[in-house]
């Protein structure tokens, strides 16, 4: 058994804009003895044996003179006894010896270590590419799940892994925003004196950079603080005497920038996107390698700009008690065009305390203080100043600013499907609530498909002397309609719809959206089929029913279904001890295939997929066991 570790460490050397590598290793059961006099961990896969691990079982493309360039010796501080280093608690489970749990303190290991690449260059292109840490980290967990009896994470790189997950909707969602990073030079004492003399008239430096704006993400860092393991926070990349540990919060945002700078600045844009770009804030940002530091008299004034800039985006939600929501109300058939979005704000403590503004207008003074009580003393100022934030996102929000008491707006068809289709979701992902209509939600959108209406014959099903419930030759009646939701509906009406000029329409009073490229290749298929009263075996009624998608709808009879309970029936599967009458021993896949066996007898499938696929067969019990047609002796 191999042990995966991995976790972050920032780089040992002092820099303004601080780099850091994530660092791989495996921790092996074999190799416990008098460690050498530099301190070298005796249970980790060293260079040579790493590089084969790498290639053979994790699957890395690269050669191996690649790989060893970018393993080399790393420190941990891990928990140590009668100067062993104790085995990590993953390991500890696949040890023969007993376990320690006690140690005398933390001393420094040395071990190999695969440091993942941050980006490649090519020296005739100079085209940068980089690694996704987060792809890097989901493949060896997928990897890990289906080896367990080779290898598997340990806490440390299963922590990594949990929260790369959670931060990644940070990074598709675009939860960023391209920054500046100031430093006076006096401040710094260790800042390079040729850079100093160089800029002798100007004592800052700015770096252009990429800063996460996100609710969610100060969230996840509050919460995976607390779920760190001390491994994650043990490596460096010196030697030292005296053991310290990186604290975890830093960690996880140097991880966090670092991990989205590198991403962002190694995205490859186009030239025709450069030059729109040319000199402009992103453009530093993007290519920031070309541009740091910053230096002159006017990016510093750029840099106070930014930070006005920065102010107002940051200023949402977040600073007030409240929410503040956006409902949309469902036109009617009539009057297809009045969409009504009503302004709307709830209480941070209590959510369920909402407030219509359309009602907040209309309130006394004396009320309005009592409101300013669960909503905050600058209830109006901040209301106004979130209102005109979510304008920016949307700009139809502007016609509902157009007076100074605002409570909504009305929209068009066009316009509320554009809402619900797009808007809706940026405003949401920046701190605002949106309410949609419940046809809209997941659970109450109805789906546009084709019904399988199947029916047994009645001489299809029998049961016979062997209890069989029923037979896979049985002949299954069957006949597709056109649905949505759980109406039938007619060719004309399905045409209509096909031919509807949006895709947001009102069927039967209910408002809905339908894929009408997807509705046409239904009814296609429904058109080749209406008129035939087909039959299928039961066989391939299984499998039509195993296939079927969110665009299929499957109706039994009451026979049918019947025979569907009884199939999809577990708690007659039960594992089976092995077969008294076997000459063999079964493995535990061949008993779990056993036990499916009987199981198939049991419900009335004898022998069927032996006699369909050519199998021989040997009777143990009151089940057989197909053992193919290689041999005429029977095997395990």
């Amino acid at each position: 058994m191999k042990i995966i570790h991995g976790t972050w460490i920032p780089n040992a050397e002092f820099n303004f804009i601080q780099a850091g590598s994530f660092c791989l290793w495996v921790e092996v059961p074999s190799g416990a003895g008098k460690p050498s006099k530099e301190q070298v961990h005796p249970r980790h896969l060293k260079k040579d044996e790493l590089v084969t691990f790498l290639t053979q079982e994790l699957g890395l493309k690269e050669n191996a003179l690649q790989l060893k360039e970018r393993i080399s010796p790393k420190y941990f501080a891990l928990p140590t006894f009668e100067n062993q280093p104790l085995p990590s608690p993953e390991l500890t489970k696949y040890l023969e010896t007993e376990a320690i749990t006690e140690y005398e303190g933390f001393q420094y290991w040395q071990i190999d270590c695969y440091k993942t690449v941050a980006c490649t260059k090519t020296d005739s292109s100079h085209i940068a590419t980089a690694v996704n840490i987060i792809k890097f980290i989901n493949d060896i967990h997928f990897l890990a799940l289906y080896n367990l009896g080779e290898f598997q994470l340990g806490s440390d790189l299963l922590f990594w892994y949990h929260y790369t997950q959670a931060f990644k909707p940070i990074i598709l969602k675009d939860q960023y925003i391209p920054a500046l990073k100031y430093q006076l030079l006096e401040n710094t004492p260790t800042i390079n004196k040729v850079k100093q003399k160089s800029h002798k008239n100007n004592n800052f430096e700015i770096y252009p950079s990429w800063e996460i704006i996100s609710e969610q993400y100060e969230s996840n860092i509050k919460k995976y603080v607390e779920y760190m393991p001390s491994i994650c926070m043990a490596g460096s990349f010196i030697f030292s005497d005296t053991v310290e540990f990186f604290d975890p919060e830093p960690l996880l945002r140097h991880f966090s920038e670092y991990l989205l700078n590198n991403l962002v600045t190694h995205t490859q844009s186009t030239a025709a996107f450069d030059k729109k770009i040319t000199d402009s804030l992103v453009h530093h940002c993007l290519h920031s390698k070309k541009h740091n530091p910053l230096t002159t008299n006017n990016k510093a004034e750029e840099y106070q700009q930014w930070l006005v800039w920065k102010n107002k985006i940051t200023r949402t939600t977040a600073d007030s008690s409240f929410h503040l929501c956006f409902q949309l109300d469902s036109a009617t058939a009539d009057f297809i065009d009045n969409w009504q979005m009503h302004f709307l704000v709830s209480s941070k403590k209590d959510p369920s305390l909402k407030l219509l503004l359309a009602d907040y207008w209309t309130q006394s003074a004396k009320a309005k203080t009592n409101i300013h009580k669960d909503f905050g003393k600058d209830f109006e100022k901040n209301l106004l100043l979130n209102l005109g934030y979510a304008a920016r996102m949307y700009p139809n929000l502007w016609k509902g600013l157009e007076c100074d008491r605002p409570t909504g707006l009305q929209l068009t068809l066009d316009e509320a499907f554009g809402f619900l289709k797009e808007s809706a979701w940026v405003l949401e992902d920046s701190g605002f609530k949106v309410i949609v209509p419940a046809w809209y939600t997941p659970t109450g959108r109805h789906r546009a498909k084709i019904r399988l209406k199947a029916s047994s014959k009645k001489n299809g099903a029998s049961k016979s002397k062997t209890k069989s419930y029923f037979n896979l030759d049985s002949l299954v009646q069957y006949q597709y309609e056109l649905a949505i939701g759980e109406q039938v509906v007619t060719s004309s009406e399905w045409e209509q719809l096909v031919n509807a000029k949006s895709s947001l329409v009102n069927f039967r009073g209910q408002w809905m959206e339908l894929d009408r490229d997807k509705m046409q290749q239904l009814l296609e298929f429904w058109q080749q089929n209406a008129d035939e009263q087909p039959e299928m075996t039961l066989l391939e009624f299984l499998q039509k029913s195993a296939e079927a998608g969110d665009d299929w709808e499957i109706e039994h009879d009451e026979a049918l279904s019947a025979m569907m309970a009884k199939l999809q029936d577990k708690s007659q599967l039960e594992p089976v001890a092995q077969l008294t009458n076997l000459q063999g021993t079964l493995r535990e896949y061949q008993k779990r295939g056993v036990s499916w066996l009987n199981y198939l007898e049991t419900v009335g499938i004898k022998r069927l997929f032996g006699r369909r696929y050519g199998f021989r067969e040997i009777r143990t019990g009151n089940c057989a066991i197909g053992t193919g047609k290689r041999t005429n002796q029977s095997r395990e």
